[in-house]
């Protein structure tokens, strides 16, 4: 019995070893691909305050998966499908309040209801334009396809930004404004000029890759559900590596998880640098800044 106890022991630290060095082999693999960039990031708790635990839980882990900035698209499940344009700006001001006090590590985004219309525009007037924000994060309060979407979109094209649109394919027990890869489309061809991150890859699937690939003003982020085997391969063949954008869905999202989903795919480096960077920094505009 004793030597069979420890046999396991030795089998165990064998393995852990094993999973030390292959831990450090993807560390590597990571730092080789330039910079990593996660462009669709939550904070989890309720502002306008940044609540400092959770940042630097948050910065732990990105550290450990190799990630060095970060796309911050707010603390929106706080205030539910429908916040008010209170509740917006609270969510709004702890964004920027975490870019001001990390702005070598965060970028943020202005989050919006577009159902509050000329509100809407004013709030992203406030934090982009006239404020440190890089675009614009959409969730469930409208759905993409609403003609009531009109004035965020043509701000949005107005000064020059990317939205990051909610999606995902269900066939029930959707919130009634639950966008889908079909209403995102029928956005971007409404508005050809505006740039759309739609989020949740695996949300979406084979069939939302399908519909938005004749709309080059559409990239797609990696983000959604577990990792479906070949769907990132197949994401490239038919959109082109351009248009896949690396985003974790943190904290929904494990980054690891995430970053282990892209290292597994066979790529050429040119190809993986895009993906993991390359193609954030195009669509969003992003600028590196100095640490505080």
């Amino acid at each position: 019995m004793r030597s069979a106890t420890l046999g396991s022991r030795r089998e165990a630290t064998k393995v852990l070893r094993q999973v030390d060095s292959q831990a450090k082999i993807s560390t590597k693999r990571i730092r080789e691909w330039r910079m990593v960039i996660d462009a669709h990031v939550h904070l989890d708790q309720p502002g306008p305050d940044v609540d400092q635990q959770e940042l630097a839980t948050l910065l732990r882990r990105a550290d450990s998966a190799g990630i060095e900035r970060l796309l911050l698209a707010g603390s929106i499940m706080v205030a539910g499908a429908k916040p008010t344009i209170e509740q917006v700006r609270r969510i709004n001001d702890q964004t920027m309040a975490a870019v001001h006090q990390r702005p070598d590590r965060f970028w943020g985004l202005c989050y919006v209801n577009p159902r509050h219309d000329r509100e809407a525009r004013a709030e992203m007037l406030r934090c982009v334009r006239d404020g440190p924000l890089c675009g614009v994060k959409l969730w469930i309060a409208a759905g993409a396809a609403d003609p009531i979407m009109a004035a965020v979109a043509e701000t949005a094209v107005q000064l020059d930004v990317a939205i990051l649109q909610h999606a995902w394919d269900r066939t029930s027990g959707d919130e009634p404004d639950m966008s889908q890869s079909a209403d995102v489309a029928e956005l971007a061809r409404r508005y050809p000029d505006l740039r759309i991150q739609m989020a949740h890859m695996g949300g979406v699937g084979w069939g939302g890759i399908n519909k938005v690939a004749d709309l080059a003003n559409v990239s797609i982020d990696t983000a959604g559900a577990q990792p479906i085997a070949g769907l990132l391969e197949y994401a490239l063949e038919r959109l082109g590596a351009g248009r896949i954008v690396f985003g974790s869905d943190y904290p929904v999202r494990e980054f690891a998880v995430k970053v282990a989903t892209v290292e597994a795919v066979e790529m050429d480096q040119p190809i993986r640098r895009a993906v993991m960077c390359g193609n954030a920094q195009r669509l969003w505009g992003l600028q590196e800044s100095p640490a505080p």
